[in-house]
């Protein structure tokens, strides 16, 4: 069995044990289309004490690519049992719990913030810090840092501040301050660069 085949079989076991916090109840059918034999193996883990059934499990992915392929179970919360009693590994596949806590959506502190965004300027230039989005966006981050790439200088942030989340078109006007943290005693948004390319760490 893979990591991947694996996840994918305890995802809906989860759904169909109720795991999920989302849901915050047992699914129906669930699990209905994963492999019988791999699903009896997976429910005598629920059904056993070193099981998988005192998770609040938020998702279940995996690490594709790895020298050694592995689950993880993203965890929102855990009795301690549950978490030291996490198999290590499912039908040779290792096995992970990585606990994240709850997650909560709430508005960007630059967009509820009082007066606009951080603004900075050093010798006429703006300076990293400063308030920043790509153009048309109706939101606001900021300049993170300046890198080199070879001969070239770059500025770096979030990729939900420059590709506000894999959305920006490449080529895309990059302003400082953003749009929404424009005022009146206060220079007006303009190009500090364009959106090039997302790195992943």
């Amino acid at each position: 069995m893979t990591a991947e085949e694996l996840s994918k079989l305890l995802a809906a076991s989860f759904l169909k044990n109720g795991n999920y916090e989302a849901l915050g109840s047992p699914l129906v059918g669930g699990a209905d289309y994963a492999q019988p034999a791999a699903v009896s193996a997976l429910e005598q883990q629920f059904e056993s004490d070193a099981g998988f059934s005192g998770l609040a499990v938020h998702s279940v992915g995996y690490t594709p690519g790895a020298e050694t392929e592995a689950v993880i179970i993203y965890v929102t919360r855990g009795a301690r049992k549950a978490l030291r009693t996490l198999p290590e590994e499912v039908e040779g596949v290792p096995v992970m719990a990585q606990v994240m806590g709850k997650i909560q959506a709430s508005p960007m502190p630059a967009m509820a913030a009082r007066g606009g965004g951080h603004f900075f300027e050093r010798q006429g230039r703006i300076a990293c810090g400063s308030s920043c989005a790509p153009s048309g966006e109706s939101y606001a981050g900021t300049v993170g840092a300046l890198v080199r790439d070879g001969e070239r200088l770059l500025a770096l942030s979030n990729n939900h501040v420059f590709a506000a989340c894999n959305h920006t078109p490449v080529g895309m006007p990059i302003l400082a301050p953003a749009t929404m943290d424009a005022r009146p005693d206060r220079r007006a948004p303009s190009e500090i660069g364009r959106y090039e390319r997302m790195v992943v760490a």
